[in-house]
């Protein structure tokens, strides 16, 4: 059964027990997948589906969460990146 972002679920990755929020697996995906001009959404999607989570789930958190809150932006339609934070002078 596909997680759903909504609800406390979370993933299990490989290795020692360490639990990924859908916030972290997908700003993960975010970064693995980053290309010149960003990740693509559709491929995000895709790996995050393959994880086993919602896709309708995975499009909301980026689109309604991660985006909105400025933790993602789009450099080109169809292409997230991760904002990098700025330096303190």
């Amino acid at each position: 059964m596909p997680h759903n972002f909504s609800s406390a679920s979370c993933l299990r990755r490989a290795g020692p027990a360490r639990i990924a929020s859908p916030r972290e697996t997908v700003i993960g995906l975010v970064k693995e997948l980053d290309g010149k001009n960003g990740a693509p959404v559709d491929a995000v999607v895709s790996e995050a589906e393959k994880r086993g989570f919602n896709r309708e789930s995975v499009l909301k958190l980026i689109t309604g969460q991660l985006l909105d809150s400025g933790q993602l932006y789009e450099p080109k339609h169809g292409f997230v990146k991760i904002v990098k934070p700025s330096l303190s002078v």
